[in-house]
């Protein structure tokens, strides 16, 4: 094992032991930014040195209700998984992608892209698709409807590495 193979399982250790006392409700922000300089420095380092040099993201956090605030803090927040959590703060940090709060139309704009250059992703319409799964969805659905308020994503690992082979 290489030393930043090493350092990458030590990280991914430490935050998930971290994690564990945190409570999953709140937005990572803040602690993400509190680790910042010493848990995430090695990975921010070793996320730079692949980065492409030949394209440029934007996220564009504004969403369709102009009376819900946009603030960065609501991304970092419970509704998305934690794993996705970590990937946008080390993109974000690491300069892989700029943060847009303008209209859809005004970033593709100032972005000086077409249309078949967006990819909007809204999230899953997770009812809909359960709905089609199960006969009697009425039976099921205050269960799905309790678990969609408790949006209990936590870190912890259910695989061990190298559980699933490669090809």
């Amino acid at each position: 094992m290489s030393y930043s193979e090493k350092s990458l399982d030590e990280t991914e250790e430490q935050l998930r032991a971290n994690l564990e006392k945190r409570s999953m409700d709140d937005s990572l922000l803040d602690y993400f930014a509190s680790i910042d300089q010493t848990l995430f420095e090695h990975p921010k380092k070793s996320l730079r040195n692949r980065l492409r040099k030949d394209t440029a993201v934007t996220l564009h956090i504004a969403g369709p209700d102009k009376d819900k605030p946009n603030d960065l803090q609501d991304i970092f927040g419970p509704t998305s998984s934690v794993l996705n959590r970590v990937l946008i703060y080390l993109l974000y940090r690491c300069g892989a992608i700029s943060i847009s709060r303008q209209s859809l139309a005004e970033a593709i704009s100032s972005a000086h892209i077409t249309n078949d250059h967006v990819l909007c992703r809204h999230g899953c319409d997770t009812e809909r698709h359960l709905q089609l799964m199960f006969d009697d969805y009425a039976h099921v659905k205050s269960v799905f409807a309790k678990m969609k308020n408790r949006q209990a994503q936590h870190p912890n690992r259910y695989w061990t590495p190298g559980y699933f082979p490669t090809c």
